[in-house]
């Protein structure tokens, strides 16, 4: 299916805009289910085997405030007749660090336990030296949610769920920004689930517990494949064997398996299968790299990419999962993986910069000012309300205050010295516009080079004609198409990617694109007004020759009685027709006819000296034709340049080759004669004439020497050498 008809009329920035209105809005129903909790108010300080619980922290105000202090170490809960003493159960922050199922669903029982004695009215906690009874608060406070082990996971997930989903909403179509948008909506639902793991204060309810683990490790592991299967894709896919598929389905398994515990894989039951995540990459990062082996480009991208997925990935496998497949301790924290992993996301916004990953332009990075803009706005106000406890109403005022004095024009000194983001004015491109403005000799031709102009100013990947008429310049197929209008508005002009596909188009484009269409079609016009004058004065011009001139010359043809005079007056009126037809612009004439009149002109003329004439015609395209004023040339310079030959050369043998292509005319006379060094030459009338009637054509023309003649002998014959362009 085509992405246009899933979204056919959303823009990048809406899509950017909804999703991160669904990503907060998730993150607001996450965070209110896990206010739903009772709460103590402390935080635990968490040592793994050991059989006590040690507080790290009590918060000020809650129902343990004074009644219990940082570094007691809490033996057992008690409530009504019911006692849960602590174990090395309660001492696990990730479930997922458990090796085997069983264990895993005993430290769940264990957590249901607890978490019901929780609900009592009344709990008293058993220290070593003492016991002290609480009365738990029906719901936990917005400030008692951890810092790094809540609100840090989800930062990571939501910027790394936004920049997956800047990538596809400006590269649709491709399967390589896809799979990347799911492996940023998967990393957020894996951080932003694990974050309320994370933010326990002690227990959970099972089946609460269980549900969200579950939901965690569905998106941390879909995270990891993605990330495979960005490999297989990019820069080129490796094959066409359907893989990314494939590893979809084995990511399905692994995760179905993981919450049914249908099969216990060896090692470690959850993070196994990270181990073959890793030895995948590394294969399919070795393959690609062998298969960009010719393309600098490609190898540079995946020389960035390989650096965001291996180094980052690398760093979380090597220091979180390994040790805790060996049973050790993990050396980094469960937050520092997920910072780690952000770096994948962080790593590719970074190479967009720099290598332009995906062919994305400066609209993306444009579109990522404006949003960590109102991301920072968003969380300076929550923290002035958070940490000041200042009213939400002044809170706002003073964090708009506050970003518009420093974000914002950080953002304009980044977006005009680093991201080169400023308008394009027309100005930029007088060059190019005066060039092809003045070359172009008539409104026609200026239409032809309309294209010529579009192609030197934005440098597309490719430009196609569409036979359908458009009113207007507009931006389609995600930024990635700048449809324009032709001159003649009889079609319309499809530049697909601008800069050599490094850059997607936007309204700038749009705005520049219209004042360069504007400019030319008002030269278009001016040149068409002047055409036309000048046509309307050649007509008159050509009215008077033949009423005036024309008929005076037929009058001394039927009144004379002088044969030499009358031949002499019809070859003065055959001339004056020529002429008078020449100066019709609009006509055109068959080539084969003008290459039979050449030829009559040709044959007459050296056959009055007894020159033998050799003829040859390359064989041509019938449906050519040439402008009367090249026509006339055509047959003067033909006729003097036999001329020449006769009176100068004392040639025996003249030779006349013609070589007709679709878009040019070359003609060779050569002969036989006694011309001499060219170089030696002096131009007269005759030879000044001919390059003046092949300027007239826009031809070149150039002599030389006879190389076919035998230099031993006094004969040194020459050859002229013609060609022009045909419209």
């Amino acid at each position: 299916m085509n992405e246009h008809s899933i979204l056919p009329n959303f823009s990048p920035i809406r899509i950017i805009g909804f999703g991160s209105l669904i990503g907060l809005l998730l993150i607001t129903l996450v965070t209110y289910l896990t206010l739903q909790q009772p709460w103590l108010g402390f935080q635990v300080l968490y040592q793994p085997g050991s059989n006590t619980i040690k507080l790290n922290k009590i918060a000020e105000n809650s129902p343990a405030w004074v009644r219990l202090k940082a570094g007691d170490e809490i033996i057992a809960f008690k409530a009504g007749d019911k006692k849960v003493s602590m174990n090395h159960l309660y001492n696990i922050e990730e479930p997922a660090i458990i090796p085997t199922y069983d264990e895993a669903n005993a430290f769940f029982a264990a957590q249901d336990t607890l978490a019901n004695l929780l609900t009592y009215d009344t709990v008293e906690v058993v220290l070593k030296d003492r016991s002290v009874k609480i009365t738990p608060a029906d719901k936990r406070p917005l400030t008692s949610l951890p810092l790094m082990n809540y609100w840090f996971v989800i930062l990571c997930g939501f910027a790394s769920f936004i920049i997956g989903l800047n990538v596809w909403a400006f590269r649709r179509s491709e399967v390589v920004t896809r799979i990347l948008a799911i492996a940023g909506g998967s990393f957020f639902i894996g951080a932003l689930f694990n974050a309320v793991n994370l933010g326990r204060e002690i227990a959970y309810p099972t089946d609460f517990f269980y549900n969200v683990a579950s939901i965690s490790h569905f998106g941390v592991i879909l995270f990891a494949f993605s990330c495979v299967a960005i490999l297989w894709n990019y820069p080129k896919r490796i094959s066409d064997f359907p893989a990314t598929l494939v590893i979809y389905l084995f990511f399905l398994f692994v995760w179905i398996n993981q919450t049914w515990e249908i099969i216990q894989l060896p090692f470690h039951a959850y993070y196994f299968h990270f181990l073959i995540d890793f030895m995948l990459l590394a294969a399919f990062a070795i393959r690609q790299w062998h298969q960009a082996r010719d393309s600098a480009i490609d190898q540079a991208a995946l020389q960035w990419l390989l650096f965001t997925l291996l180094i980052s990935l690398g760093i979380t496998i090597a220091f979180f999962y390994v040790p805790t497949i060996y049973s050790t301790q993990p050396i980094i924290s469960i937050s520092a993986t997920y910072f780690s992993a952000l770096l994948v996301f962080v790593g590719l916004t970074m190479g967009i910069i720099k290598y332009r990953l995906f062919n994305l332009s400066n609209i993306f990075l444009e579109a990522w000012v404006w949003i960590i803009g109102g991301s920072i706005l968003l969380l300076v106000d929550v923290a002035l309300i958070y940490l000041l406890e200042l009213t939400s109403g002044f809170a706002l005022v003073l964090s708009a205050m506050i970003v518009g004095w420093i974000y914002f024009p950080a953002r304009q000194w980044v977006s005009i010295n680093i991201l080169k983001l400023q308008p394009r004015s027309v100005e930029r491109y007088f060059p190019v516009l005066i060039d092809k403005l003045i070359a172009a000799e008539t409104s026609k031709s200026l239409i032809d080079k309309w294209e010529d102009i579009l192609f030197e100013i934005f440098q597309p990947l490719e430009i196609t004609h569409i036979n359908e008429p458009r009113e207007k310049i507009e931006i389609t197929n995600s930024n990635i198409t700048l449809l324009v209008p032709s001159l003649d508005k009889q079609s319309t002009l499809s530049l697909v990617y601008r800069d050599n596909g490094k850059k997607l188009y936007n309204q700038n484009d749009i705005e520049l694109c219209n004042s360069i269409y504007e400019l030319t079609i008002n030269t278009a016009n001016i040149k068409h007004a002047h055409e036309e004058g000048a046509q309307t004065e050649r007509k008159r011009i050509a009215r008077d020759l033949h009423d005036d001139i024309a008929a005076q010359l037929l009058t001394l043809i039927h009144r004379t009685n002088d044969p030499l005079v009358a031949v002499k007056a019809r070859d003065i009126l055959k001339t004056l027709r020529e002429t008078i037809y020449s100066l019709d612009t609009r006509a055109a004439i068959d080539v084969r006819t003008v290459v039979d009149q050449l030829f009559e002109i040709a044959h007459e003329t050296t056959e009055l000296v007894g020159i033998m004439l050799e003829w040859e015609v390359q064989k041509f395209h019938k449906d050519i034709f040439l402008s009367p004023r090249q026509h006339i040339n055509m047959k003067r310079i033909v006729q003097e340049a036999i001329s020449n030959i006769i009176k100068h050369a004392n040639a025996r043998h003249v030779t006349v080759f013609i070589n007709i292509k679709i878009d040019n005319m070359q003609l060779q006379i050569c002969d036989d004669g006694i011309g001499g060094d060219i170089e030696n030459w002096v131009a007269g009338k005759g030879l000044n004439n001919i390059r003046t009637r092949v300027k007239e054509i826009d031809g070149q023309v150039s002599w030389h020497n006879n190389a076919k003649l035998d230099n031993t002998t006094k004969r040194q014959g020459c050859c002229i050498n013609l060609q022009f362009p045909l419209s």
